[in-house]
C-alpha cells in the first residue's frame, strides 16, 4: 500500500481527493486479486458465480476499504507536522 500511496501523494490535488483515490484504487486492486484467485482455484472447486462474488467482494471490503482507511489513519501524513 505504501508504493500506491507514494504515487498518489505526488499528485497536485487536495488531501481529500488523494484519500478517496487511494481507497478506490486499493479496493479495485484487491478485487482484481480476489477475482484472479477465484478464476484459478475456485472455477474448479466452486464454479458458481456466487462464489466469484464472494472471492471478489470480501477482499474489496476487508482489504481495500477497511485496510485502506486504517493505512491512511495510521500514517504520519495525517498528523500535524511539527515546525522547527
Amino acid at each position: 500500500m505504501g508504493a500506491i500511496w507514494n504515487r498518489i501523494n505526488n499528485f497536485n490535488i487536495n488531501n481529500s481527493a488523494k484519500n478517496k483515490l487511494f481507497i478506490s484504487l486499493v479496493s479495485v486492486l484487491y478485487g482484481i486479486a480476489g477475482g484472479l484467485i477465484w478464476l484459478t482455484v475456485g472455477k474448479v472447486f466452486l464454479p458458481e458465480i456466487y462464489w466469484g462474488l464472494c472471492f471478489i467482494g470480501y477482499p474489496v471490503v476487508l482489504g481495500g476499504v477497511f485496510g485502506g482507511i486504517l493505512y491512511l489513519y495510521n500514517h504520519e501524513f495525517n498528523k500535524k507536522e511539527e515546525k522547527e
